[in-house]
């Protein structure tokens, strides 16, 4: 997959991005996805973005996949933003609202496909009556699906009982999208034919079966001169051919299941993927360590069935165990064209940054014991902006909880003249007031256990006197981060010393410091159109 660096200027950007149709990733600096889009011109989508878009500014990669159609640029945007989960993507993250699409029977023989909400165990909708079936689409939000099943299949997608409510006509009969069995336009037989045919099409995926079934009545229906009928099924057999678009997978009806693997510090990290024609599953993750990723990872796949698709690593781990898979019918190959490799880079950086995640919590516990901290919940960073001394600004970012709290960033207001020891010494005194209880600010009365400084030894000792002003807190650490080392230089008993870091800590930490810097330039290119305190 193709990536482009964003911290250059736009026209240099614009260049890497071709004008044809795809589906494009932003990403932040942990590589972790923001924003997942799909356009018929990428060039101009992403030049859209990058002048307007909140998620760009914060963006440091920007990654895109080339589609044949804006059809498969829909579908491969709704896997994406469904494996991936990027924060800024709003539409299809359903983690607690529709999830699906129930074929509800209202009681007067004309059952209607609604969304469902998910709760818990709970399953509540807009109608009340029995549940026939709950289907799960692998394609689009639901009110396209919604939209697709009227158009093709003439179902109706209303909540009222025909018996009770009596209603003559909607619009969707007006738009095609509905056979109005309310005004009595369809037979009770015919339309539960349909209702089985959607069902069918959701369940099953879109096979040549099923096309080939319908044209075969299609036909029939012609010989009986039944030749509207007829035209009426042709359009249906059209609809599904559009909708089912190859992507990604080639479409022969057999599964295949990706592998891939990344070595963490102690285990070997594997995540599996099956797909199909009609789209890809969850990543499933498994942690191996070195003496069991054999026999365990033998375990899992003797449950799989057709074509395994796997990186290296993996090949030179289940090369020990091939002959047994080849028994129970498995094929293990690298992977061959670009959809394959595609495919597995996708689910590469899935690990990756579930890796991350998952290592995240053992790189807080090295970094409490390297400082000698109670607990690391909350780790702050400030960082001055001025020009040539004017419009001076000091800037507070917060991580806790496993990122970065937008929500806790903070602006200060700190004296001119592009002084930074004293600017830093102000703002850090302006910090230790909400703690001090001097302040109606829920984030920043909150207590804080590292704060990183950009700068060196004066920076730290000036921010230390000026957090002390009100008082001391053993219980909160003070450092320095000096470039170009990224080394840390910490106060103990009054004296300064140097620290050099793990390379791993390195990174975490410089990562919360830069995004001070960034923060702190942002506000002050934006014209301050952020809370100054």
């Amino acid at each position: 997959m193709p990536e482009v660096e964003l911290n250059r200027p736009l026209e240099e950007v614009l260049k890497e991005v071709p004008e044809l149709p795809g589906v494009y990733i932003f990403s932040d600096f942990k590589g972790y996805p923001l924003y997942v889009g799909k356009s018929l011109n990428l060039r101009a989508r992403v030049r859209a973005h990058l002048r307007g878009s909140y998620f760009a500014e914060i963006s440091e990669k920007l990654e895109y996949i080339l589609t044949e159609s804006e059809e498969e640029a829909l579908k491969l945007e709704f896997q994406l933003i469904r494996n991936l989960k990027p924060p800024f993507n709003i539409q299809y993250s359903d983690e607690w609202g529709i999830r699906g699409i129930g074929v509800i029977d209202l009681g007067d023989g004309y059952p209607t496909f609604l969304p469902l909400s998910i709760r818990g165990n709970k399953i509540s909708s807009r109608a009340k009556g029995k549940l026939i079936t709950f289907l799960t689409p692998l394609y689009g939000p639901l009110k396209s699906v919604l939209r697709w099943l009227g158009e093709t299949f003439k179902v109706r997608t209303c909540p009222y009982n025909l018996k009770r409510y009596k209603p003559k006509g909607c619009i969707y009969e007006v738009l095609g999208r509905c056979s109005a069995p309310c005004k009595g336009m369809i037979s009770e037989e015919d339309y539960l034919r349909n209702v089985e045919e959607a069902v069918r099409a959701l369940k099953e995926g879109i096979s040549d079966e099923f096309i080939a079934k319908l044209e075969a009545e299609m036909w029939k229906l012609a010989d009986e001169l039944r030749f509207e009928e007829a035209a009426a099924l042709r359009d249906k057999i059209q609809a599904l051919k559009k909708l089912r678009t190859s992507l990604v997978i080639d479409p022969r009806g057999e599964e295949k299941v990706f592998l891939t693997s990344y070595r963490g510090r102690k285990y070997l990290w594997v995540a599996m993927m099956r797909a199909s024609d009609w789209g890809l599953s969850r990543p499933e993750l498994y942690k191996y360590s070195p003496l069991e990723v054999s026999y365990r990872l033998s375990s899992v796949l003797s449950t799989r069935s057709g074509t395994v698709i796997a990186d290296d690593e993996v090949l030179r781990v289940v090369s020990q165990f091939s002959e047994v898979l080849e028994k129970l019918g498995l094929e293990i190959r690298k992977p061959t064209g670009k959809d394959e490799e595609e495919t597995l880079a996708l689910l590469r950086e899935e690990l990756r940054n579930r890796v991350r995640i998952e290592e995240g919590i053992s790189l807080l516990q090295e970094i409490i014991e390297l400082l000698q901290l109670e607990a690391l919940e909350r780790i702050e960073a400030v960082d001055l902006s001025h020009f040539s001394g004017r419009n001076a600004y000091g800037a507070l970012v917060v991580w806790k909880g496993g990122g970065f709290s937008r929500k806790d960033y903070r602006l200060f207001k700190v004296p001119e003249g592009g002084d930074d020891l004293a600017g830093i010494r102000e703002l850090m005194y302006r910090r230790a007031k909400y703690l001090a209880g001097y302040g109606r600010d829920p984030s920043l009365n909150e207590k804080p256990d590292l704060i990183i400084i950009d700068g060196g030894e004066g920076q730290l000792t000036n921010a230390i006197r000026g957090f002390n002003a009100w008082g001391e807190h053993p219980n909160i650490k003070i450092v320095a981060m000096v470039k170009p080392e990224d080394d840390l230089i910490l106060s103990q008993d009054g004296d300064l010393r140097r620290v050099s870091l793990k390379p791993e800590i390195r990174r975490f930490l410089a990562k919360i410091r830069n995004e001070a810097h960034r923060f702190s330039n942002y506000a002050r290119k934006r014209s301050m159109k952020v809370k100054i305190l």
